[in-house]
Formats: C-alpha cells, structure tokens, sequence
C-alpha cells in the first residue's frame, strides 16, 4: 500500500515501497546457499527443498552452506541482503582440501568455510625457502612465482612465467627448461618457448650462425631447439654467404653488424641499449666475456661488442677467473649499421 509521507514547504512526497515476491508453496526440506560469511552465516540462496547437507554440498561444489529452514523468497532476500545471512549455517566444507580455485586464486577459510580469492600475501624469503626471483612473458622481473599470481589476480592480467630468474636480454644468459628453447622476439628480448614441431609455408630466408640457409625464423629456432648441442643463433636476415662480411650484410632497425670470430659469420646484433643508470645495467650481475674482460653487466659487454665491431661471448656468469684480457683480432674495420 502506498505511503503518504508528510509535506515541508507546501510539496508532498509520495514513496511506495512494493516488494513482488514469487510464492513458493511451502514443502519440506532445507535452502542450499552458494557461501558463507565471515560470521558462518549462509548467504546467496540457491535452491530450495534440499533434503540434505550432502545433496546441497555436491550441487555448490564443495563451496556454501545449507540449513534445515526452507525460507520462502522474502526471507531468502532479506537474509541475503538484509540480515547479514541466514543463521544455522552449516557449511559445506570446514576445510580448503579438494577444493579447486579458478586461476590464480587460492582457497582460504572464511568463517569455517572454504573460499576462493586472490592471495594477499606472500611467504616470507626464508634461507630454508628462498624467493625465486621469475621473469614473465611480459618482460617483468617478480621476487617470486607467488608475487607474479597476486598481481596477476588483482589486475585480472594473464602474464606467465617464462624462465627462472631476472629477465634478461640475451639469450646467452637464460636457462630454460629441458622441454624449452630461448629465441629472441621482434624487439630482441629473449624469451623460452616450446620446441615447435611445424613451421608456417613461407620464405624469409634468416642465415644461422651455424652458415645455414633457414626459411624462416621459425625454421631457425626450430632447428636450434632440436640441436642445442650446435647452439645455433640467428646471425643476419638474408641468405648465407661463406665469404660474406659486414660490408655485404643489411641490418634493420636498431641491429648493428658485428663479426662473430668464434665461428666466422657476421652478425646483426641489437646495439641500440642505454647501459647508464639503467636497468639494462643491473641486470644480470657482472659476467666474463670471451675477450677475457669482466663487465659489470651484459649491456656493458654488449656495448664493448658494439662500439669494437666484435662479438664478445660470455663465458660464465660473474668474474673472470683469470685477470689477463684476450686480444680479438678481426678484419672488421667499421661497424655498419
């Protein structure tokens, strides 16, 4: 019935509050709920006329509560809404065991009953259980797995991990998994993908460093995951030439040519990198290059590689174990770019 609310200052106004409640006729049996609140009581009615805990519990999955009271639609609404839940509460589950969270979700105890939600925290770095730091496929270096899942659940993202470890930008400073492979992408960041079995039908011949004509990049990375004993690396666009040099290959964009005397072939290498105050400075720590010089960095080796027009290897991730420096010798006079 409507509701005549008194006037201020000559106007009226009229509320009508009209509830429409679907009129269930009252059978016997108990109300099946899809959770629990903190205070364990039953919340979100899902159906009615559930004869049993167990029959409530195999339709929400192991997740809400049932109680003994059948309540018609308006006190299932009001509990829900209104009420702070349904008391009687029993909850389906009193503990996380069997329970299966969607991604990147974990399952908790609120209020005796399981639920799942994006973690809030992480384990503290322990020497016993150390944080593993991870690189993802978006390039973002995360303290540990866990710290990538979090923010992966709080900003609805799908990032993944790609290898152990602080992102890189070579590939000779990645271990992947056996199952996997490093390749460089279109913006030379490296990244540890599966071995691939079938390659697209085109042509767009990429010469290894192995002196092998590939069809694609593709077939290239294909090749070198299949043979990682050779360790074949992309060298330069176009097909092989065993007398070519710098001055015969075109490298595009930011790569720049540079003679790879280890195994003879010139090589389009990225050299467009800022290595002061940066984190291409950072990252990696210190590592012994194949001149027999340790840099700090791998964007101060892969600078040295640029700025003298041959490519410095590493040879092992942190100081040089000997102190004299290598002289590489080259008939490379000018870097081109």
């Amino acid at each position: 019935m409507p509701i005549l609310i008194g006037a201020n200052g000559g106007r009226r106004v009229l509320a009508c509050v009209f509830f429409t409640i679907l009129s269930w006729s009252p059978v016997q049996g108990g109300t099946c709920w899809a959770s629990v609140n903190a205070e364990g009581r039953c919340t979100e009615a899902v159906l009615r006329s559930i004869s049993s805990r167990e029959e409530c519990c195999r339709i929400v999955h192991g997740f809400g509560g049932w109680t003994e009271e059948t309540y018609d639609n308006g006190q299932a609404f009001f509990f829900g809404a209104l009420g702070g839940g349904a008391p009687h509460c029993t909850g389906c589950s009193q503990s996380c065991d069997g329970i299966k969270c969607p991604m990147d979700k974990v399952c908790s105890l609120r209020g005796g009953s399981p639920h799942c939600a994006c973690p809030t925290h992480c384990p503290p770095s322990t020497p016993q259980q150390p944080h593993v730091p991870v690189c993802s496929m978006e390039g973002i270096t995360y303290r540990s797995e866990c710290h990538m899942i979090k923010r992966n659940c709080r900003l609805g993202l799908i990032d993944s991990i790609s290898y152990q470890g602080y992102c890189q930008h070579s590939c000779e400073t990645v271990k992947c998994r056996e199952d996997q492979h490093c390749i460089h992408d279109s913006d030379h960041q490296p990244y540890c993908v599966r071995c691939m079995d079938n390659c697209p039908d085109i042509y767009s011949p990429m010469c290894g460093t192995d002196g092998v004509t590939y069809d694609s990049m593709c077939d290239l990375n294909r090749a070198s995951c299949r043979n990682k004993a050779k360790n074949i690396k992309y060298a330069h666009r176009g097909e092989c030439n065993v007398s070519s040099s710098c001055s015969d290959v075109k490298c595009t964009g930011s790569e720049v040519c540079v003679l790879d005397i280890r195994r003879n072939v010139p090589r389009c290498v990225r050299c467009d990198l800022n290595c002061v105050n940066s984190e291409l400075d950072r990252a990696g720590g210190a590592m012994c290059g194949s001149d027999g010089v340790t840099y700090p960095s791998w964007c101060k080796l892969r600078e040295s590689s640029c700025n003298t027009g041959v490519l410095i290897h590493v040879e092992r991730i942190g100081d040089c174990l000997s102190s004299t420096p290598t002289t590489l010798t080259t008939t490379a006079k000018t870097v081109v770019r």
